[in-house]
This record gives C-alpha cells, sequence and structure tokens, in this order.
C-alpha cells in the first residue's frame, strides 16, 4: 500500500514537472496551477505513505 503512495506521489512531482514546463510555454495561469497542486497532492501522499508505513511497524 505505501508502495502505490510513494508512486503516486512521483507522480504528482512529475505533474508539477509538467506544470513547470506548461507555464513557460504555454499559459503561466494554469502552469502555475499545475505546479502548486502537484506539489501540494506530492506532500500529502508522501505524509500518508509515511503515516501508515509507521503505524503497522
Amino acid at each position: 500500500m505505501t508502495n502505490v503512495l510513494y508512486y503516486l506521489a512521483i507522480g504528482a512531482l512529475l505533474v508539477t514537472v509538467g506544470g513547470i514546463g506548461w507555464a513557460m510555454l504555454i499559459n503561466f495561469a494554469q502552469g502555475s496551477l499545475a505546479i502548486v497542486l502537484g506539489w501540494i497532492s506530492a506532500l500529502m501522499l508522501l505524509a500518508l505513505g509515511t503515516a501508515i508505513e509507521e503505524y503497522h511497524k
């Protein structure tokens, strides 16, 4: 379960990287939204994965 959350967090960071590219090349407002949402999602998923991992010790 925690591995799935970590992989989702990596995916959220990829969304952040895509948002950076989108902001530079296409539309700054939409890219900024992707950056913020990707970063927040990654942090939440990492925290949830860590909490579940600690709970099962």
